[in-house]
């Protein structure tokens, strides 16, 4: 499970396998928080994750999500939304005898949107990031979120709930990630 997370968030981070359409959904508040009603409206209000990553690609911002209705089942869902649909990516099973942590109950690692995720709070540490580098004199066209990753790190309780941004100039370079608590505090940069 441990590995599973990790190298999915790797997959985000790096390759931009998370869509929000073909426009950038980092542009502004508005279109930012369009994905968050795409989310709610496929998933539902009650909805539980363990991660929602958001991507700008080339070919238009991805939206990647683990998701389930009942947490009690242990039974998640992937999905990936390009091109404006929704379309599963695989069933994940909680329960692995292998692992060492203790996943019940699931309402301690899995988290909601409007309720553990503060979406306006998202916003401003996307934002925060952004600034971070044109304060650093980079130029304000070449500075770009290119993903949003919200997660619970594996064996944490949701009060862990990681937000990482990564900005970068879109001309090319050395891509920053910034890593937040779900307060706004800044954690870690890399």
């Amino acid at each position: 499970m441990k590995s599973l997370l990790t190298f999915l968030t790797i997959i985000l981070m790096a390759a931009g396998v998370i869509s929000c359409g073909h426009t950038d959904c980092f542009s502004n508040k508005a279109r930012f928080d369009k994905v968050r009603r795409q989310i709610v409206s496929k998933f539902g209000d009650g909805a539980y994750f363990t991660l929602i990553g958001i991507t700008m690609a080339p070919d238009g911002n991805k939206i990647f999500v683990q998701s389930t209705k009942d947490p009690g089942s242990l039974q998640m869902e992937q999905w990936v939304k390009t091109g404006g649909e929704w379309n599963k990516a695989a069933d994940i099973s909680l329960s692995d005898e292998e692992d060492e942590v203790d996943l019940n109950p699931p309402d301690n690692y899995m988290f909601r949107i409007g309720k553990d995720v503060d979406w306006d709070k998202v916003w401003d540490v996307v934002q925060k990031s952004k600034q971070a580098l044109l304060d650093e004199g980079h130029s304000g066209k070449n500075v770009i979120i290119k993903t949003v990753v919200i997660s619970v790190p594996f064996g944490l309780e949701k009060s862990e709930l990681l937000i990482s941004v990564s900005v970068g100039p879109g001309s090319g370079g050395t891509d920053t990630t910034f890593n937040y608590d779900r307060d706004g505090n800044l954690k870690t940069r890399d």
